[in-house]
């Protein structure tokens, strides 16, 4: 019953049906991937977060490296230390006072191109100091105690330390003693503190991610926050475990996505906490943008499928009327007019408009010659029932008149029946639709010779002939219509004489051409092609012609016929007849 009805359904029915039936499966599929597919891809989500968060406290990290790679560099410069020997140690103030504004120069130098750097400070010898920068850094003696305590501590390499300045603010230092690398000699020459931007530096190292808003940030140490300074909240956030992957914690009422990264080289740890709505809210959006845009591209393909369906099935609505249109119209030359020219069309829908059209045309040919012949047929049988007088009756009263002229002594009337008896005798007689050309000549001089009584001197009658063409098979009774027709109309209406010139010539190795031309009348070269499509009325004359021109092509074929042309105020009639008879 199902496979009935789907087979019974319409042509656009069936496609819309099918057209539906695979964009849903379609979409099936993509929610069943989908959800599939969840789990992973929010693994790789939260990786790929955990990566960018990362990423972060790596730039941060790379910062302090940076910061304590160029403290090295300061205290292992040569001008530098050779400045710092002169300053210490020469008791000349000239050399003292140039040794220092070396150093204010190169520090500056190195200040000026690390924008993190806000204040230089170096101490050399006793409570002489140089303090240069972007801006005046004055440090209480508790701090610089602690910085020199450090410095000393770590023997020449760096140290961190986040201090209290005078308002009470977080500061970040970097320092480091300053020894003496000529020969080796190690001797100390100073201590080198660098105070850095804290905030300018942890804000230029995160992450556009990192920046989600309700995004919590830290930098520890140990279990104080240094940055931002002071905040408890920040033990919240500290783990234990030594995962610096991330993890999932519920902090305060809010999911936060956490990673934890210490710095290397250094005593902190950073600590990014995004809140996990606000990651899950750009992944809903993204998700709902991406399932707008498969809904698009669902409905976008539903579109234009339906309009290419349609379009097709146009075509076909168009074909289905030709078809109906013929049903009920079989042996017109014509279809339907269509707006859309079908010939310019190649494809699979062209090639059926076309051959139908075709297809058309040779039915109502076939159509049309089948009628033909039928009409020609019964056109046949009724002269055929007109002629069923008995042939013995004509030829015995033919005998009578000849008698009776020979009695009388009237030499022209005997000669007249027995042409007329022979006329008769082989149109009675002969069943044959065909006779050679030579029996075809032979009645046609039995015709001329009654005419030739009749109009003596005016009718002049010649004869070319090939001997080797008097066996080809011709029509019977067709040269003496075209001959009666020359008489007719040259030379019953005028009293000038008539030259009849009847010849048959090989044209090919497959055909022969009779012609029959007659002086003084002219004849329309296009007389079939009129009487055919009925611009001129046909009379007896017409009839005839049309007569042996269908006799010809209905034994023959359509190569064959009669042609028509005037030269010289001479009329020709031509027939092409084959050489067989086939």
């Amino acid at each position: 019953m199902l496979k009935r009805w789907f087979r019974d359904m319409k042509l656009q029915t069936k496609f819309t049906f099918l057209i539906f039936s695979c964009v849903g499966i379609l979409c099936a599929a993509f929610i069943w991937a989908s959800f599939r597919l969840a789990d992973t891809y929010n693994e790789m989500i939260y990786k790929r977060t955990a990566d960018a968060l990362t990423f972060s406290a790596e730039n941060l990290a790379s910062l302090f490296q940076t910061t304590a790679e160029l403290s090295r560099q300061i205290a292992t410069n040569e001008t530098i230390q050779q400045a710092l020997v002169t300053a210490r140690e020469s008791e000349d103030q000239i050399a003292r006072k140039a040794a220092l504004t070396t150093l204010g120069r190169q520090l500056t130098g190195y200040s000026n191109h690390n924008r993190y750097i806000e204040c230089i400070h170096l101490d050399y010898g006793g409570a002489s100091s140089l303090i240069l920068g972007k801006r005046t850094i004055t440090d209480t003696e508790k701090n610089q105690e602690e910085i020199h305590a450090a410095a000393n501590f770590q023997q020449g390499a760096y140290s961190f330390l986040v201090l209290e300045d005078m308002d009470g603010q977080p500061q970040l230092v970097c320092t480091r003693t300053i020894r003496r690398v000529r020969n080796m000699d190690l001797s100390e020459l100073g201590v080198l503190t660098l105070y850095l931007d804290l905030d300018k530096m942890v804000k230029d190292s995160v992450t556009s991610f990192a920046r989600i808003d309700n995004t919590a940030l830290y930098l520890a140490h140990g279990q104080q926050a240094i940055y931002p300074y002071g905040d408890a909240g920040v033990e919240q956030y500290l783990s234990n475990s030594g995962d610096t992957s991330y993890r999932l914690e519920r902090i305060g009422g809010v999911m936060r996505f956490i990673v934890q990264k210490p710095i290397s080289s250094t005593p902190y740890t950073c600590i990014l906490a995004p809140a996990y709505s606000e990651i899950f809210r750009t992944l809903v959006r993204n998700n709902i943008l991406c399932a707008v845009i498969v809904l698009a591209v669902v409905a976008l393909t539903v579109a234009f499928s339906h309009l290419f369906v349609r379009n097709l099935l146009r075509h076909l609505g168009t074909l289905i009327e030709k078809i109906n249109y013929y049903k009920g119209n079989a042996g017109q030359n014509h279809t339907p007019a269509s707006s859309y020219d079908y010939t310019q069309r190649h494809d699979e829908l062209g090639m059926l408009h076309n051959e139908f059209d075709d297809m058309v045309c040779k039915i109502n040919t076939l159509i049309e010659d089948n009628y033909i012949k039928q009409l020609l047929i019964k056109d046949t049988q009724l002269k055929a029932l007109q002629q069923q007088i008995n042939p013995h009756f004509l030829y015995n009263t033919l005998n009578a008149i000849n008698w009776e002229a020979e009695a009388l002594n009237a030499p022209t009337i005997p000669a007249i029946v027995e042409s007329l008896s022979a006329l008769l005798r082989s149109t009675l007689s002969e069943k044959s639709e065909t006779l050679p050309l030579q029996n075809e000549l032979e009645l046609l001089h039995h015709y001329l010779r009654i005419q030739q009584i009749r109009y003596g001197d005016r009718l002049v009658y010649h004869t070319d002939i090939m001997p080797s063409l008097l066996p080809v098979p011709v029509p019977k009774m067709i040269l003496q219509p075209l001959v009666e027709n020359a008489i007719r109309y040259s030379l019953e209406p005028y009293a000038d004489t008539c030259t009849i010139l009847v010849s048959a010539q090989q044209k090919n190795e497959t055909c022969a051409v009779i012609s029959v031309s007659n002086t003084g009348s002219e004849i329309d070269p296009d007389i079939l092609k009129k009487l055919e499509s009925g611009e001129i009325t046909p009379n007896g004359f017409g009839i005839g012609l049309l007569n042996i021109h269908s006799r010809i092509q209905l034994l023959f074929g359509d190569a064959y016929g009669l042609s028509f042309s005037n030269s010289d105020n001479i009329a020709t009639v031509e027939i092409l007849v084959p050489l067989s008879g086939h």
